[in-house]
């Protein structure tokens, strides 16, 4: 017996250990799947403000409980929390995993609630369907409930004083990674978007993926007009009278393959989308990450500022790419400006040119809009084109920094800082910074000409 207790010991040792370890060096992981947990999976947007300390909190308990587990301190207490965590789990992923079946047999209760297409247990260093992570806690549960059962038959091997001391240490060595990965960026990216990745690449389907494609299934609700009961249906058993329909769903029946990168974009309104642009620039290209503009670390923006003054002097590009809306860019420039963190540049006047079409009659030459044709009912014969000043006036306010729209889910993934920036050529990922290291000038200067 007590080589299968040090077995299990071992075995749920390790995969707390791995589990909480890859989620200590990502917490800004964690707290945006703690995200999706309270916005989608219980429509609770209101406990938002926990998903940080949540996460703090739960990354690190799991990295001390799986180490404690293979030193075998506290091995009695260390039992209890672990079959804590496997309660707790358990049931939570198999609600995740039903969570797509509930809105379709109970839609009025769970009408807000979305599904997650992963749990997030292994972070992003080992994705699971939630399925699969359901079995997967079922497993584990069992070596666990062995270590409970057994855990007054087992002794650690350091005296009262030296454990504590023991423990003392796996605490700040995981607080402290935790504080140092919020503060940079995470030690190990696991990520599609980490330094070497080409971003074209992570787009590719394999040919032999071609066919593996998302399959859905319409679903109908309808409301019974004398009962109140609303309900799901398919467009094979649509109900008639007294149900009359609310709203139509298509739900995901099968998940095909997707890319590691499936969803990167770049456009603005004045230039549309800019992605492939941006993919195929051979130049080096700036991309300046800041999901939330409101939430952005102001001196973060600033040196990010001096950096674009940088690019546009020696022609690189720079990309601000934010989920945030217009409001939200109008006060990030307002506040830098009243604060003065940034020097801003003086607004510059610009020339819009229109393309025409000229076209002449017994020596007399007219200009019309490149859409237009002369009047039928006279003989102008077209000549040749131009292109003519439609409007002059002042279309740059003098800040140094352009902004687009990319998804914010996108934005969280491609960097753990806001804001980050990433340094890209041949859309390749040549390297990234947390606002907290973001290069100085000089530096900056003397990298791109001779590193990269």
């Amino acid at each position: 017996m007590k080589t299968i207790r040090t077995i299990c010991r071992i075995i749920v040792g390790l995969i707390f250990t791995f589990s909480g370890f890859v989620k200590v060096i990502d917490p800004l992981g964690t707290t945006y799947k703690f995200d999706d947990y309270f916005r989608d999976s219980f429509a609770t947007p209101e406990l938002l403000v926990l998903s940080f300390p949540f996460a703090i909190i739960m990354c690190a308990l799991e990295l001390i409980l799986g180490l404690s587990l293979l030193l075998n301190l506290k091995p009695r207490i260390s039992s209890w929390l672990a079959l804590v965590f496997m309660l707790f789990f358990t049931p939570l992923t198999l609600y995740i995993a039903l969570v797509p079946h509930m809105k379709s047999w109970f839609p009025q209760t769970f009408d807000a609630v979305k599904e997650l297409h992963d749990c997030g247990c292994f972070g992003d260093a080992f994705v699971m369907t939630n399925w699969q992570t359901f079995y997967k806690n079922l497993i584990i549960i069992i070596p666990v409930i062995i270590l409970f059962i057994t855990r007054k038959k087992t002794q650690t091997w350091l005296t009262k004083g030296p454990e504590y001391c023991m423990l003392g240490i796996l605490v700040l060595l995981s607080l402290g990674l935790e504080y140092y990965n919020y503060q940079h960026l995470p030690v190990f990216d696991f990520r599609p978007y980490h330094i070497g990745a080409s971003i074209p690449g992570g787009m590719i389907i394999p040919e032999e993926q071609k066919n593996n494609v998302d399959v859905y299934e319409v679903v109908c609700y309808y409301k019974n007009t004398e009962t109140g009961e609303r309900k799901a249906f398919t467009l094979k058993n649509l109900p008639s009278k007294p149900w009359i329909w609310k709203s139509t769903e298509n739900k995901l029946v099968h998940r095909g393959y997707q890319p590691p990168i499936h969803d990167f974009s770049i456009a603005s309104d004045a230039e549309g989308d800019i992605t492939q642009m941006v993919l195929n620039d051979t130049n080096y290209s700036f991309l300046f990450i800041a999901y939330d503009l409101r939430k952005s670390n102001l001196d973060g923006f600033a040196q990010a500022y001096n950096i674009a003054e940088f690019a546009d002097k020696y022609n690189y590009k720079f990309y601000c790419m934010t989920a945030s809306v217009a409001e939200d860019i109008q006060y990030l420039k307002d506040t830098l400006i009243k604060i003065k963190k940034i020097n801003l540049k003086p607004p510059q006047s610009k020339t819009i040119y229109e393309k025409v079409h000229l076209y002449e009659k017994e020596g007399q030459v007219i200009e019309l809009p490149a859409d237009s044709l002369p009047p039928a009912n006279e003989s102008w014969n077209f000549v040749g084109e131009d292109s003519t000043a439609v409007e002059s006036d002042i279309t740059d306010d003098g800040f140094a920094i352009k902004f687009y729209k990319t998804d914010d889910t996108t934005l969280k993934t491609i960097i753990r800082a806001n804001p980050g920036l990433v340094l890209l050529k041949k859309g390749v990922i040549i390297n990234h910074w947390h606002y907290n290291d973001f290069p100085e000038i000089d530096e900056l200067e003397i990298s791109l000409k001779k590193v990269y």
